[in-house]
């Protein structure tokens, strides 16, 4: 346990040593009004998407949020994998990767975790990102898709069931497909927290979304 909390603190300094860094450069922005107004338009079941940016959740939870940022980003990309800038050895005898999604845009690299603008260049040479997965905005805006997305991003992250459930319900409802409903009902057997969550609100509503 002693070499996980050491591993944490180096880890979070590290990263914030490369933000804030990027900021004194002038190769980074903070968000700000004007970032966060381009999305006025854009709610999730009657919560704006700045309001949810704005938020404290964000931290620890950057596979969630940059998802849902790509889905409004037009033109952006979802990019999920590591920062291997990040990786910790603490005394020769613990090491891990330090998992990561963020939202790519042109010459850009929009960090949901620090509320961070970062030119590409910068972002790439300092945090050494590994790229695994990614998804353009078109590819998300398959409703299919962008659920499966947004369960995976919730896995080990039980506290975002509820705000899945608030924002994401109906489009969780309406799919037809069944080869994603297959993967989704895998998913939740093997999360049970959020499946526990899930069926609980949707059995209020009379619904069930596991249709075997």
């Amino acid at each position: 346990m002693k070499k996980e909390l050491i591993n944490r603190y180096e880890v979070d300094y590290k990263y914030n040593f490369i933000a804030k860094k990027a900021l004194k450069k002038k190769l980074a922005k903070k968000f700000d009004e004007k970032f966060y107004n381009s999305f006025g338009d854009v709610y999730y079941n009657n919560i704006s998407l700045a309001n949810l940016l704005k938020n404290n959740y964000t931290i620890g939870n950057c596979h969630f949020y940059a998802t849902i940022l790509a889905y409004a980003l037009k033109n952006s990309t979802l990019k999920k994998g590591f920062l291997n800038a990040l990786n910790v050895n603490v005394n020769d005898a613990y090491y891990v990767k330090f998992e990561h999604s963020w939202v790519e845009i042109g010459n850009y690299c929009v960090d949901t975790t620090s509320k961070q603008i970062y030119n590409k260049e910068y972002y790439y040479k300092y945090f050494e990102p590994e790229v695994l997965k990614q998804y353009t905005n078109k590819e998300l805006h398959n409703d299919n898709l962008f659920m499966y997305v947004l369960l995976n991003a919730m896995e080990n992250r039980s506290n975002l069931s509820c705000i899945y459930i608030n924002l994401f319900n109906d489009k969780f409802l309406k799919s037809n497909d069944a080869q994603f409903k297959e993967k989704i009902n895998n998913f939740l057997d093997d999360n049970l927290d959020v499946k526990n969550s899930l069926m609980c609100e949707l059995n209020k509503n009379k619904n069930n979304i596991l249709e075997k």
